[in-house]
């Protein structure tokens, strides 16, 4: 089962990518208003420790990222980034409790 993190982390940096993208460009559209670069600068955060946990192969820092940046960066697509965010922390935190609740890999 440990064969699907590379995909599964690579799922996630794509969402990441995609979503750092997506809030500052709203950000922009908004003449940066101080909410929302909080927010974004918040989610830019979450961005990096996603980058960290894909690089160091830590499951449930790569998960809550994907939770968090699917939170908290605003965007025009209303809640399809957070239900996303959240179906990736499901799939990765899932997928871990698995492998350690089996006794290695199936």
């Amino acid at each position: 089962m440990e064969k699907f993190y590379p995909m599964l982390f690579a799922l996630v940096g794509g969402f990441t990518l995609f979503m750092l993208g997506v809030g500052w460009y709203t950000a922009w559209r908004a003449g940066f208003a101080p909410a929302i670069v909080v927010a974004c600068v918040l989610g830019t955060m979450g961005a990096a420790f996603a980058a960290y946990g894909i690089y160091h192969r830590r499951t449930y820092l790569v998960a809550g990222s994907a939770l968090a940046v699917g939170l908290i960066f605003p965007t025009i697509f209303g809640i399809a980034p957070m239900i996303a965010g959240f179906v990736l922390f499901v799939l990765l935190v899932s997928l871990e409790f698995f492998i350690t609740t089996s006794g290695g890999t199936k």
